[in-house]
């Protein structure tokens, strides 16, 4: 294998075969004198010589799964290379290893808060999700390269077709759960999203702005869930009727077991990880400072659950006002500096200046450009539920079941 890399330096994986068969072998035999008379063969009728190597090491493939990932008391767990090891190609190991931190993290910080209804359910999902992805990728390197690190280049082509989707982190058939409801979802009406899986990330605008977006952006990792409400033709007036039907039911006061009204957008679900200002820190402010204002001018985070929507109808940005849409897509209103929320409200729209915002998110999306769809998106950005507008009864139970 050769790689291309920076400074017109290139990289070699170079297979050294039978004779270093044993697993006792000894890697301080091996000289970079023998590794150059093994790549001569390896290119042999061509000739390749080099007048300095900066740097080599010799490496003894091992293709290995831990049968856990995860204690039954959820007080250890497993990620990385402590689950998997396998041969050091094409990346696979550092990625996987960084979506294994990644799904566990915000998932251990929402249990030490206290948000979830049943920690123990909760945590097993990390054994649950990433388990059989270790096993899926020491199954896939086995298929490509064999405990020598031989390698056919045809069949090499053919398994990386095979499992290029598993490769690039968009299908890790993530199972139900908890976190993945994929019995109370529709998945046809987005068929392109898949419950459990990776959202398909897309260049959208911003309705009252007109700035291209990212939903990765949209997004970010902050440990809250997003009610991604895709609107559909907004510009019918039908269609706008459901929007404001889907945002009354999911703001609806509700009272809950000691008799509180809560709702499920801004009060039922409280964002734990940021603190308020004490007394103090709000006195010494200037006067003219908003008390909880921040070097980035956001709004402090209140609510574990966030909603907004991305409408298909091309040019509603300019024809339809902000306003027109329900109160639960730009509010609740801040008195004091804020006011609404213009920021939560979106297009999918082309633009000619940026050849990613293609007006084809919704096609990705699998999305009738008219109807729409509502889809939850977890913190770390995999998909856990697909509905219609009037499934508001599914939605609120997937965070009823989830969090306290």
């Amino acid at each position: 294998m050769i790689i291309p890399r920076e400074r017109n330096l290139t990289r070699m994986y170079v297979p050294l075969g039978e004779e270093y068969a044993d697993d006792r072998f000894d890697r301080a035999s091996i000289t970079l004198e023998h590794i150059l008379s093994k790549v001569k063969k390896l290119f042999a009728p061509y000739k390749i010589d080099f007048t300095m190597c900066e740097w080599w090491s010799v490496y003894q493939i091992g293709q290995r799964v831990a049968e856990r990932c995860q204690n039954p008391g959820n007080r250890i767990f497993l990620v990385g290379d402590a689950v998997h090891i396998h041969s050091p190609k094409a990346g696979l190991g550092m990625n996987t290893s960084m979506q294994d931190g990644f799904n566990l993290g915000w998932k251990i910080a929402l249990a030490v808060a206290g948000k979830v209804r049943d920690e123990n359910e909760f945590l097993a999902t990390y054994e649950g999700e990433r388990l059989p992805v270790a096993q899926q990728l020491i199954a896939y390197d086995r298929t490509i390269f064999n405990d020598k690190g031989v390698l056919d280049p045809s069949e090499y082509q053919k398994r990386f077709a095979e499992f290029r989707e598993f490769a690039e982190g968009h299908k890790l058939m993530y199972p139900p759960s908890v976190l993945n409801a994929k019995t109370t979802s529709n998945p046809t009406v987005a068929k392109g999203l898949t419950v459990g899986e990776s959202f398909k990330h897309a260049r959208i605008l911003g309705h009252a702005n007109s700035q291209p977006y990212w939903t990765t952006k949209l997004f970010q990792s902050d440990a809250r869930f997003r009610i991604v409400l895709m609107a559909g033709d907004v510009s019918v007036p039908a269609q706008m009727e459901r929007i404001k039907t889907f945002c009354d039911r999911v703001e609806a006061k509700s009272q809950d077991a000691s008799g509180k009204m809560t709702s499920l957008l801004y009060s039922r679900y409280p964002y734990p990880f940021l603190a308020p200002r004490s007394e103090t820190e709000n006195a010494s402010l200037p006067t003219q400072q908003h008390a909880q204002i921040s070097y980035l001018h956001e709004r402090p985070l209140t609510s574990m659950v966030s909603l907004l929507a991305i409408h298909s109808t091309v040019d509603a940005h300019e024809a339809i006002s902000l306003f027109d849409f329900p109160a639960a897509l730009r509010g609740p209103f801040d008195s004091t500096y804020y006011g609404w929320d213009f920021s939560r409200i979106f297009v999918d729209a082309p633009v000619h200046y940026d050849r990613y915002c293609d007006g084809r998110a919704y096609g990705r999306w699998g999305v009738d450009r008219t109807r729409g769809a509502v889809v939850v998106v977890r913190p770390d950005m995999h998909v856990g539920w697909i509905g219609e507008l009037e499934d508001t009864e599914a939605l609120e139970a997937y965070f009823g079941n989830l969090l306290k």
